[in-house]
This record gives C-alpha cells, structure tokens and sequence, in this order.
C-alpha cells in the first residue's frame, strides 16, 4: 500500500464482520487458517483491508462453502449470504430497518450510500425506467482501477447476489439481470425488476 491510504482501493472492516457474521457454524479452523492466509484473521478485524485481500476473501470462502458450484453460482451464493451477515451488524441492521420503512425503491435508489459504507473505491448510478425497475451500475472508481488485480467475473457475481438478498430481505419478489458488462474496468449494469 502507498503512504497514503485514502489512494488505495479498501474494505471497511463492517464488510469483514459481515462476511464473519453469513458464516456462523461454517466457519471451521480449516477456513479460518485460509483466511488468515489471504490475509484476515476474523477474530481480530481491522479497520480496513485492501481491495485485492477483499477478493481473496471472497474466492477462499466461495470454494470452501460451495466447492461443487460453477464459480459464477459460487459467488452469487456468498453475495446473498453476505448479505444476511450484513443485517447482524449495526451499520446492516439499521440499513434494514430504514430500507423495510423507505421500500424497495428508495432502498435501490440509496445504494450507492449503502456501497460506500463498506469501501471507498465502488461507485453508483441508479437510473429508474418505471415504477417498479431500476437500472443499477457499480463501477470501481476510476483513480483505483489500476491498484486492484481482479479481472474476473468474481466482484460481478458477487454483487449480483447481494442485490438479489436485498430484494429477498425486504420481502420484494423480482429479480436482478446483468444488462451490460465491461470485466476490465469492473463495470457492470443490472436491471433490477421487482412487483
């Protein structure tokens, strides 16, 4: 990392306890030791990690939990159960609470707020097409591109699980589809649709 972090792509630590929290009884010594592998020891979280020791935590606990899924299902699944984490934390469970008063709309419309809670590299726009769909894209922050290393699908999947949850956890049936994609800049549009 440089001398100055604030120019590094990074995870708030609430992500890490997240993670932590979606994995309850799976988290067995074998997972923890890979964790602590790829950097992160779940018992003593920091607050904050690289981007790219994100990643890794996010492919080492997809192949421990889903080992027999395609990687794309992989991290789809880890997204949705990420997300279930994330409403045991503070910061999560009062997003909850304000998304149940302020509805699927305005939750999807604030995600953005939601995003920059956990990193200060993702970035949003939302645009809405109807009453009941949005189009969401998520790109990393032009300035942090070059800093991280993923070029894979994994950040994509992975978010498409976690707006899935949202819409599962705020009791909205609907569904999230990927409508434009750029894997090199970590760019991705999803309509999300929802009744």
């Amino acid at each position: 990392m440089s001398d100055r972090p604030a120019d590094e792509p990074i995870v708030f630590g609430t992500a890490i306890e997240a993670m932590r929290n979606s994995l309850k009884d799976s988290l067995t010594p074998k997972l923890r030791d890979r964790l602590k592998q790829a950097g992160v020891d779940v018992e003593k979280i920091r607050p904050a990690y690289p981007m790219n020791t994100w990643v890794d935590v996010i492919r080492v606990v997809a192949a421990e939990l889903h080992a027999d899924e395609p990687e794309s299902t992989r991290y789809v699944a880890l997204g949705r159960r990420f997300m279930r984490g994330f409403v045991e934390t503070g910061v999560g469970f009062a997003a909850h609470q304000l998304g149940k008063l302020i509805g699927v709309k305005r939750t999807l419309m604030r995600m953005g707020r939601n995003f920059k809670q956990a990193s200060n590299y993702l970035e949003t726009e939302v645009t809405e097409v109807g009453p009941r769909e949005l189009h969401l894209r998520t790109f990393t922050n032009q300035r942090f591109l070059a800093r991280t290393t993923d070029r894979t699908n994994l950040v994509t999947d992975y978010r498409h699980g976690v707006l899935q949850e949202v819409l599962a956890l705020l009791g909205a049936e609907g569904a999230v589809e990927i409508i434009d994609l750029h894997v090199d800049r970590q760019d991705v549009t999803f309509k999300v649709t929802w009744k």
